[in-house]
């Protein structure tokens, strides 16, 4: 099960401790009528940051972003967060907000009150990005465009072992550069050097954590690094710690 914490104002519905490797976090918060976002990098970041942001709070979440990315399939958005790590989303919908009071109204048995609770927020998840969270394309994009690419999206994700360049992508979609590069962050709200980038780091995190047990230089060339320390340097931009703490831990 995945790690989720629930809280209603200053009530604790469902209390998670997250690990330094767990971060970063997304923390998604709810008022009575808009959804807002943030991140939280490190576990030096306060508690009660998003409740002092939003009095009128109904609800607020936190999982890693791992969790979000497994459940939805989607890297939460962050383009246009401000300097203070968010954002205000689209509107809470009747939908959303019929979840939201299964989750601040939960009467079921004790013992199945956590289950019950994470099989809502998984719900939640899905039912934000199927309403409209996520940023919409600005409508100039054919049919064959988006379906185009999101091949192209797709291809990048199982293929991470292959550095693939802007060119050999464009000739692929049979899009010119700039319009491959527009339509990309027009659709999944981040570049295409990000996403890949993001891509890697989050199954270079998954490697590290499996009991497998692979050396640093195998997980780097399956991810398409020829250099461990590239690698390296990368992942930790990204977690703010490297792959060999995250190894030894």
């Amino acid at each position: 099960m995945f790690k989720v914490k629930i809280r209603k104002a200053a009530e604790i519905i469902l209390e998670t401790y997250f690990e330094p490797a767990e971060y970063p976090l997304v923390n998604i918060y709810f008022s009575t009528d808009l959804l807002y976002l943030r991140y939280w990098y490190n576990a030096t970041a306060p508690a009660n940051v998003a409740l002092a942001a939003e009095p009128d709070i109904l609800l607020d979440l936190t999982l890693s972003e791992d969790t979000y990315m497994k459940l939805t399939g989607e890297f939460p958005i962050t383009e246009g967060i401000d300097n203070s790590g968010s954002m205000a989303a689209k509107r809470v919908t009747n939908d959303v907000r019929s979840i939201i009071f299964e989750i601040l109204h939960c009467d079921c048995q004790p013992r199945y009150r956590e289950a019950y609770l994470k099989a809502k927020v998984s719900e939640l998840l899905v039912m934000m990005l199927s309403t409209g969270y996520m940023e919409k394309p600005s409508g100039r994009w054919t049919v064959r465009e988006i379906a185009m690419l999101t091949e192209i999206k797709e291809l990048i994700s199982l293929n991470l072992q292959n550095c693939y360049s802007i060119e050999q992508l464009a000739e692929i979609s049979g899009m010119n550069r700039t319009k491959l590069q527009e339509g990309f962050k027009d659709l999944f709200g981040k570049t295409i050097f990000s996403y890949t980038t993001d891509m890697k780091m989050l199954k270079a995190k998954m490697l590290l954590e499996d009991e497998q047990g692979l050396s640093l230089k195998e997980i780097a060339g399956m991810l398409g690094y020829r250099h461990t320390n590239h690698f390296s340097a990368a992942f930790k931009k990204r977690y703010n710690f490297s792959p060999s703490q995250l190894k030894r831990s």
